[in-house]
């Protein structure tokens, strides 16, 4: 014989919790989270004889209507008209665009000392997962900032360099970095002249 721990009230209450805040992590682009979520609603959902959610996109598809009553599962993700052809994604133009992105949540920061290694402000990292995922803001882009914050370097110089190697290779001639130490010193002096 199962012996309940909660009454139905309980349940309902429970599910209704673990809705909202799955809705949330939905809404933030965190999914492995959501999946979680999703498993306890489902449960309680097979608990009453209710219909299940397939997944977070089928959840995030309900309108409003009564738990007892799902709608079915519409894919979205996956569907392309007969004639039209898949849009490619994967191409520089829309890594770059993702870079940007990321790059404007930073430099909103201003000059805020970056925070230390292996951490950051939950407000940056949920802007960043609404452009990238969660997995690749932890394999990557966190990494990629604590790699700077352990070896800063100043960009506005590294570009400077970069503009003079480039125009040394257009030229065919050798780049002599002492040669560039002293161009960019003159240049500073005729700046403030």
């Amino acid at each position: 014989m199962a012996y309940n721990i909660f009454t139905d009230e309980q349940l309902y209450l429970i599910r209704d919790i673990f809705g909202d805040v799955c809705a949330n992590h939905v809404e933030r682009g965190d999914i492995d989270c959501a999946k979680e979520e999703l498993e306890i609603i489902n449960a309680i959902q097979r608990h009453f004889d209710d219909p299940e959610y397939v997944n977070t996109e089928h959840f995030a598809q309900e309108d409003g209507s009564s738990w007892s009553d799902i709608p079915d599962y519409k894919p979205v993700n996956n569907i392309i008209a007969m004639n039209e052809k898949p849009r490619n994604l994967a191409t520089y133009k829309e890594f770059g665009k993702m870079l940007q992105e990321v790059a404007n949540i930073y430099s909103q920061m201003g000059d805020t000392p970056l925070e230390e290694e292996g951490w950051e402000r939950e407000d940056i990292s949920n802007a960043i997962y609404f452009i990238t995922n969660k997995h690749d803001f932890q394999d990557f882009i966190r990494p990629w900032k604590d790699a700077f914050l352990r070896n800063p370097i100043d960009v506005t110089e590294a570009k400077k360099w970069a503009a003079y190697v480039k125009n040394c290779r257009e030229k065919g001639i050798p780049c002599n970095y002492q040669e560039y130490q002293g161009y960019t010193e003159n240049e500073q002096h005729e700046l403030k002249g």
